[in-house]
């Protein structure tokens, strides 16, 4: 176009336009017109072919050889083993959102995948059933699209390509990334997510001078898609979402002082974006639970993870309303009293004692233990006793117990009534000891029982004001202390068979306090042997489900995925701290063979990893210095140095840090490949920065090329050493080479890193 307007514009020699030339002129306006016209419904497409050949690379780097080992490694374990539950709809429970695992299922169902296979520990050997070509290849795929995208974001950013082939090619050699997406693991699909996400912010940002069009709401929308996605597979995934949503936001803040903006435009702006990032977001979340609750019908072996109420709803499960089981608790029933909230257990007594001395010289009421058990047992059952009557059976017609009432509980094996009194309890001497009582005659006298309990129905107003199985939620509030049973959270030593302890405490109002019925029937004969032999026969799981609702289901299953903690505790071999991970201080053993002398290990490339941590310091440092400079009116460099200086440590050390500081008051045991979905980001820090220095040396030196060239070639060397560590290290990638103790002891980077040694 340009070129046709220098040839409209040649003039004759009198200064007048020639002839011809104002027709041919106004017939190219003519054709441009048309053309324009023409173009309307047309699609133009850019090829980038750098993009292109890193992708292959990738693709090459990380494919081959993906079905070894042909069996479980790592954390296969339990992702392999929820897709075949999946395809056998069954219910399972994992602390993690269910997308990445749908994934999984989806494409093992579509290979003829059956879902049977025993995934009962790391090495063991898949059979023929399972596809694991293919279902290692979609996070192997995920991986390598990391590289054009990185890429790609990297020229977004404004920066040059060389940069940009640089970043790429740190993602394809770092040894961690390679390792993470050549198994069935997730932390592909969140770096992959997240990426996706940055990227769709800068291009929202470069549309914003066309606001609503088809462009603006495509990437508006894919923020929105990506951060549901990311959330959906792991939470972790969420914080680059929010960070995003952040920045969107405060541009809009920025939008709002634009006086050329009417109220209605600013108004159809904030709507848009709460439309995309807020409400759409939320609904694809609830619409990957909706899917993940209406597959998984069946009853399986993590029921006792859920309430009650949610274990009744799946097929085959613990039914909460059930044929020859009763609604209502009366006076005479049999029933296991079921803690409501937080890991599943049951009020539990057995024939043994409490100790004579607790610790540091305490004495206990040598009462008979009384327990929350983690597992169904008959010394679960109690019969619930009215204090005014001798009977122990069900009345005619039966007595519903109510709000308020008292009762007495007895335990169904040993016969002695639930107690408490006025002695600090062994693991939490701030709170009164639970007991069943024992009538002891001490020289000193005989101590009297304190057995008696109240019945506070705490859903009451939703549920009524009857004691019901499975709905109602209760406090046993004893009447002589006022305080509420409750499980104190801690574990009772060796004596009490590590079970967890139960106190009574003045607080009501803690959710550790509230029990529910779960197995209820009515006590119908008098005799105690006839009695102890209808509880040893008890069924404890019925068969027929009832309905549950999907957001009840939905609610529930979030507090136990948020709020879990069932690893809190767990001391594992190869466990790390965040502070741990940028260095690499530990590694990761992810399969080794039955000799060990094949093996896999999750480990980063040091290059990468500790210029990265080198980087993050260096730019807080670098940024610290230009501002306190720029406070002085000193300017060491341009304006557009500065703007795409700041930019890049607002996106990307911005979203390392969300991808990283949420893992220092995670109170769980945590591992190396939690600190994955954060490198890309850092990754992508190192190559901007690099260009930094490269621009910042020509800025200061304009007469002199060696510093530029220097710099160039420290880059080079280490971009070198970067790519001969990584193939240093890809003998603990792929499990295929023969690793000797003097092979390992090579590889061993670090003192604290943990190999298998053959034996």
């Amino acid at each position: 176009m340009e070129s046709m307007s220098k040839v409209g514009g040649m003039q004759s020699g009198d200064g007048t336009p020639e002839k011809g030339d104002g027709a041919s002129e106004s017939a190219g306006t003519q054709g441009t017109s048309s053309s324009s016209r023409q173009k309307m419904l047309t699609v133009t497409a850019e090829i980038d072919l750098i993009q292109i050949v890193l992708f292959v690379v990738a693709l090459v780097v990380r494919l081959p050889g993906l079905d070894h080992p042909r069996s479980v490694v790592f954390d296969e374990l339990f992702f392999g083993k929820f897709a075949g539950h999946y395809i056998q709809k069954t219910f399972f429970f994992d602390m993690h959102p269910p997308l990445g695992k749908m994934i999984y299922a989806l494409v093992g169902y579509w290979c003829g995948y059956d879902g049977t296979f025993a995934f009962d520990g790391i090495g063991k050997e898949y059979d023929a059933s399972v596809p694991v070509w293919q279902m290692r290849l979609l996070p192997a795929l995920s991986g390598c699209l990391l590289v054009p995208l990185v890429y790609q974001i990297i020229l977004q950013m404004g920066c040059h390509q060389v940069t940009g082939v640089l970043g790429a090619l740190l993602i394809i050699c770092d040894n961690s990334l390679h390792v993470q997406s050549r198994f069935m693991l997730l932390e592909s699909f969140i770096q992959l997510f997240c990426l996706v996400s940055l990227l769709s912010l800068l291009k929202f940002r470069e549309k914003s001078y066309s606001p609503f069009s088809c462009e603006w709401w495509f990437w508006l929308t894919l923020m929105g898609i990506t951060w549901a996605c990311a959330t959906s597979i792991k939470y972790g995934g969420f914080f680059t979402g929010l960070f995003v949503f952040v920045l969107v936001m405060r541009d809009y803040w920025r939008m709002l002082s634009d006086k050329t903006l009417s109220d209605r435009q600013l108004f159809y702006h904030f709507f848009a974006r709460v439309l995309m990032l807020v409400i759409v977001p939320v609904v694809l979340y609830v619409g990957v639970f909706y899917v993940h609750l209406s597959i998984l019908t069946k009853s399986g072996p993590y029921d006792a993870n859920m309430s009650s109420r949610f274990q009744a709803s799946l097929e085959g499960g613990l039914a909460a309303i059930t044929k020859g089981q009763p609604l209502e608790v009366a006076y005479g029933s049999q029933i296991t009293l079921r803690r409501t909230h937080g890991k599943p257990c049951w009020l539990h007594s057995h024939n043994h004692t409490y100790p004579r001395w607790y610790d540091k010289g305490r004495g206990s009421s040598q009462q008979q233990q009384v327990t929350c058990y983690s597992f169904k047992d008959v010394n679960n059952w109690w019969l619930v006793k009215d204090p005014k009557s001798d009977s122990l059976v069900i009345s005619s017609p039966p007595k519903a117990i109510r709000h308020g009432d008292i009762v007495q509980l007895l335990h169904g094996k040993t016969l002695r009534f639930l107690n408490s009194h006025n002695v600090g309890a062994a693991m939490s001497p701030m709170n009164q000891e639970v007991a069943a009582f024992i009538d002891y005659n001490f020289t000193n006298g005989r101590v009297e029982p304190h057995n008696l309990w109240k019945v506070d129905i705490f859903n009451r107003e939703s549920d009524g004001d009857v004691w019901k199985i499975i709905q109602s939620q209760v406090r046993l509030v004893h009447v002589d202390s006022k305080q509420a049973l409750k499980t104190s959270g801690k574990q009772l030593p060796e004596w009490g068979f590590h079970q967890l302890e139960v106190v009574t405490d003045a607080l009501h109002s803690q959710n550790a306090a509230i029990w529910n019925v779960e197995e209820h029937r009515y006590t119908k004969s008098p005799d105690e042997k006839e009695r102890d032999q209808d509880l040893t026969r008890a069924e404890l799981i019925p068969t027929q489900p009832t309905q549950l609702g999907f957001f009840t289901k939905f609610w529930e299953l979030q507090v136990k995925m948020l709020f879990s903690q069932h690893d809190a505790n767990l001391d594992h071999r190869y466990g790390s701290s965040p502070l741990e991970w940028p260095l690499i201080e530990k590694n990761v053993a992810y399969w080794a063979s039955e000799d060990a002398m094949y093996q896999i290990h999750l480990v980063g490339n040091p290059w990468i990893w500790c210029s990265g941590a080198a980087v993050v310091i260096m730019y807080c440092g670098t940024l610290s210095f230009y501002l306190l400079r720029r406070r002085r009116l000193l300017f060491d460099v341009s304006d557009d140095m500065w703007r795409e200086f700041v930019t890049a440590g607002e996106l990307l050390l911005g979203t390392y840090a969300a991808n990283y500081v949420p893992y220092f008051v995670v109170d769980r045991t945590m591992f190396l490949h939690h600190y994955l979905p954060a490198l890309p980001f850092m990754i992508l820090l190192v190559a901007v920065f690099c260009e930094h220095i490269v621009k910042f040396v020509s800025h200061i030196s304009p007469n002199y090329r060696w510093p530029k060239i220097l710099v160039l070639l420290l880059v080079v060397l280490w971009a070198v050493s970067v790519l001969a560590t990584f193939t240093k290290y890809l003998d603990l990638c792929h499990g295929r080479t023969h690793l000797t103790a003097e092979k390992l002891q090579h590889l061993q980077w670090r003192e604290s890193w943990d190999f298998i040694y053959p034996m």
